[in-house]
């Protein structure tokens, strides 16, 4: 996909607005109707807020974005609607501010509908890679190897980074117990052919250690995709990695829960009630990313972390072609975006940030204030008139 382009960029170019495409469903492919009337449904205290410099108004964004699902579609509806309202009151916003809040909500957006999601990942007591190409567990030497994986440590010619460490922490399972920090590059020989990369990390519980684990862009093959969520905070539930397939799901407590659907790849259901037996306890993160190897390799770039580090405990590559040993919860099978929806979402929020922008100089800024001199004041025009 496209590289997330900054609205400050995108007006820059003296956009000529983009025609919007039809918004399509995840799931089926089939299209909707056009988007709903510009800025309908959007809170008036939501754009008080934001116009208003509310510091706390960027949790505020990211909640009204998400609703109540957390489908791609509703996601970029709502993004659009937002836009719009806050174009229609460009006429008394300063053009810094302006920008400032189209980019801040246009990036959001396509964060979260275009970006990779980070899921909340459980794993199986008894799990063993069975249909990947490449296992691969993350550690110090002397740390726990789960089954079926091949240690992977610091120093190993297939990653690079300037620093690369081994971190050993509290984990019933042992692919997530363990792992390297400062991870910049992977480099794996698989046939060509087309992959699901799944990378596994851990949540350490302290931002400021490792605020992105897996960085704000990760590139494979020189295709880039954007994290959509690196806190985790923000990770969507949830997700299982189990050979178990189908059967994850049955264990359900309420009778009559829909049976278990394939979509994507990916076996999905209602995981809010599985036998919490079934996996160790959900303090992992799992990013998935479909790739093509040509060359017969995949490299893998992780970048962005900021002031942190990189942290991953595992990696697997599975083919394409076949069912996924990851299974997704409803919440966590939506946030697949298949690659021709996230482009279409993404063309239709920058349309409506192109739109509102449209005939606003970046370059411009805000205009100087004007200061006035003091008037003079004629002492006999202000004398009073005695009668």
């Amino acid at each position: 996909m496209s590289s997330l382009r900054t609205v400050r960029a995108f007006s820059a170019a003296v956009l000529v607005c983009l025609p919007a495409f039809a918004f399509a469903q995840t799931q089926g492919g089939s299209s909707e109707a056009a988007p709903p009337t510009p800025g309908a449904g959007v809170p008036d205290e939501l754009v008080e807020r934001i116009l208003g410099g509310d510091a706390g108004a960027t949790t505020e964004i990211r909640n009204f974005l998400i609703g109540s699902e957390r489908r791609p579609e509703d996601i970029a509806r709502r993004a659009t609607a937002l836009i719009s309202r806050i174009g229609g009151q460009k006429a008394g916003i300063g053009t810094e501010t302006l920008l400032r809040v189209i980019d801040r909500i246009a990036s959001s957006a396509i964060n979260m509908v275009a970006g990779s999601q980070i899921l909340k990942v459980g794993i199986d007591n008894n799990y063993v890679p069975r249909r990947a190409i490449v296992a691969w567990d993350f550690g110090p030497p002397d740390g726990n190897v789960a089954p079926g994986f091949e240690r992977v440590q610091p120093g190993d010619g297939r990653l690079g980074g300037a620093k690369l460490d081994g971190l050993r922490r509290p984990s019933e399972s042992d692919m997530l117990n363990d792992g390297i920090t400062g991870v910049e590059r992977i480099e794996a020989d698989v046939p060509d052919g087309d992959y699901r990369i799944m990378m596994f990390t851990q949540n350490l519980g302290d931002r400021s250690l490792m605020a992105s684990p897996f960085g704000s862009e990760v590139v494979v093959n020189g295709t880039s995709q954007s994290v959509g969520q690196p806190d985790p905070d923000q990770w969507i539930d949830t997700a299982i990695l189990s050979n178990r397939g189908a059967q994850a799901t049955n264990a359900q407590a309420t009778a009559g829960d829909a049976p278990a659907s394939t979509s994507g790849g990916f076996i999905s259901g209602d995981l809010n009630n599985v036998d919490p037996e079934l996996f160790t306890r959900q303090q992992g993160g799992a990013m998935i990313i479909p790739a093509t190897a040509r060359g017969g390799k995949l490299i893998i770039e992780l970048r962005g972390a900021g002031n942190s580090s990189s942290y991953l405990t595992g990696l697997i590559v599975e083919p394409a072609s076949e069912t996924s040993d990851l299974i997704l919860s409803r919440e966590a099978a939506r946030s697949m975006v298949p690659p021709e929806l996230r482009l279409a979402l993404e063309e239709n929020i920058l349309a409506a940030a192109a739109d509102v922008l449209a005939g606003v100089d970046p370059a411009a800024g805000d205009p100087e204030p004007v200061e006035l001199p003091e008037p003079i004041l004629d002492p006999e025009e202000n004398a009073s008139i005695s009668s």
